[in-house]
């Protein structure tokens, strides 16, 4: 996979900057939690779930302003398509749930689910997220608890084969501090 894109190279030095984010993938050698969605990240499009770790990395800057880069990376580890259980696209600065994705039926072949927080702000911000499953839509269970985010982070998941995933999901949310404010995706993949 290759990504290239562009970024102000004065957010360098800045904490849980995008410049700080994408030289944290390049040289570690463990992978970052990818998840990759052609079709956006709207609740039940299908995404790429995977782990991904940087093969190569090249950027071209001038002294001052904006650093084109490009970074080539591999997956590896379990991984799968599955489906977007909640959208980066809109800041999120309250608790609250997410919209539930149906299955159509339950499985027990394991899964994977990765978090990516991709932009906080406000005094002390904290973000805990669950998966949540359901067989009836109404009555939902916690399936899985990503570590609390306090800034930029990525974190994966594992649901291990023989342990039955309801035939819905969705994403639980709660969030504090002081105008807390936090984009996050989450993504899930049934194996």
């Amino acid at each position: 996979m290759t990504c290239n894109g562009l970024i102000d190279s004065a957010s360098a030095t800045v904490a849980n900057s995008q410049w700080q984010d994408l030289y944290a993938i390049k040289g570690d050698s463990d992978g970052v939690p990818a998840i990759i969605a052609l079709e956006g990240f709207a609740a039940g499009n299908q995404v790429w779930v995977a782990q991904a770790t940087e093969t190569s990395w090249s950027n071209n800057s001038s002294v001052a302003g904006t650093v084109n880069f490009t970074i080539n990376m591999e997956t590896t580890g379990d991984q799968g398509y599955g489906v977007s259980l909640f959208d980066p696209g809109t800041a999120q600065t309250a608790t609250g749930n997410g919209t539930a994705v149906d299955n159509s039926s339950s499985t027990s072949t394991g899964a994977v689910a990765n978090l990516n927080v991709v932009e906080v702000s406000g005094t002390s911000p904290t973000l805990d997220v669950v998966v949540q499953h359901s067989a009836d839509d109404t009555t939902y269970s916690t399936l899985l608890t990503y570590t609390q985010a306090t800034g930029t982070t990525s974190q994966r998941l594992a649901v291990a084969s023989g342990v039955t995933i309801n035939r819905y999901l969705r994403v639980s949310a709660t969030i504090g501090g002081t105008t807390p404010s936090f984009k996050f995706a989450v993504g899930f993949a049934r194996l």
